[in-house]
């Protein structure tokens, strides 16, 4: 199993579930809606208050499953991403890679910036591998990091945190969904959370797509040194040396990623738009 491949599919595979949850959440406010437009004037007031409560509470039991749903899904692909990254952690790396880098090791020759970044490529993305290239490069004076993968397992619980209360902007400009949340300031409480989920998710969008472009940093430690006297970072993602990929499967997913945040964002703008229109 390619781990980065299994990553940017279930990035991909949440973006799906967070539209999957905004469409269901949006068809019950619809259904709602209809419903309610019943003319009840040839009813008693015990029946039109018993009929606007059950459609009340089917609206609120709607929202709550698509919520659930969403949670389930979500839930679900954080853990095959940890899973993804565990299994990361302990694939082995191909072995020609790790013959030509225990040829440095061995000898005890001079690793070239061309030899760093020639054996990343080598390496195809495999943390062992490019741990182990770290270690080798470090006697030469070079400083190989990978941050991107080592900030995975923070992301994913920042998400798993964000997706306790999953919220979509759109529906602060949905007034039925907002009468079903207790307590005050309910519109800017859904902001807030969906801008927390937002960041979460777009946390890990910035992680997959280096990933696919293999996310190692490499840098001179002198320069290291001289950019920490001056002031300026040293192992900042302007700054790194990004090992490039060939094209894949998984660059097409990457790519899909953008296209599903365009897709949410001006989901967004649509359902706002459409539900704070006057009934």
């Amino acid at each position: 199993m390619d781990p980065r491949k299994a990553i940017l599919e279930a990035i991909c595979n949440i973006q799906f579930a967070l539209k999957d949850y905004e469409n269901g959440t949006f068809a019950a406010v619809h259904d709602f809606r209809e419903k309610n437009k019943k003319d009840l004037h040839i009813y008693t007031k015990d029946y039109q208050d018993q009929y606007r409560a059950t459609i009340q509470g089917n609206l609120k039991a709607e929202v709550e499953t698509q919520r659930r749903l969403c949670q389930k899904s979500v839930s679900e692909e954080v853990q095959a991403m940890r899973e993804a990254y565990t299994l990361s952690c302990a694939d082995i790396p191909a072995q020609n890679a790790l013959s030509r880098l225990r040829v440095f090791q061995d000898f005890g020759i001079p690793m070239t910036e061309n030899d760093v970044l020639s054996l990343a490529e080598s390496f195809k993305g495999n943390m062992l591998g490019l741990r182990a290239l770290s270690a080798v490069a470090s006697a030469s004076g070079w400083n190989v990091s990978l941050p991107l993968w080592d900030s995975l397992p923070a992301a994913l619980d920042k998400l798993d945190s964000a997706m306790k209360t999953p919220e979509r902007s759109a529906f602060a400009g949905i007034p039925e969904y907002v009468a079903l949340l207790n307590g005050e300031n309910k519109s800017v409480r859904i902001h807030a959370a969906a801008v927390t989920l937002n960041q979460a998710i777009e946390g890990l969008t910035r992680i997959a797509e280096h990933l696919e472009r293999q996310g190692v940093s490499i840098h001179a430690k002198e320069n290291e040194k001289k950019q920490g006297e001056t002031g300026q970072g040293g192992n900042t993602e302007e700054n790194a040396v990004v090992i490039s990929a060939s094209e894949s499967k998984a660059e097409t997913l990457a790519r899909q990623i953008g296209i599903e945040k365009s897709t949410n964002e001006a989901l967004n703008r649509a359902g706002t738009e459409h539900y704070t229109l006057k009934r």
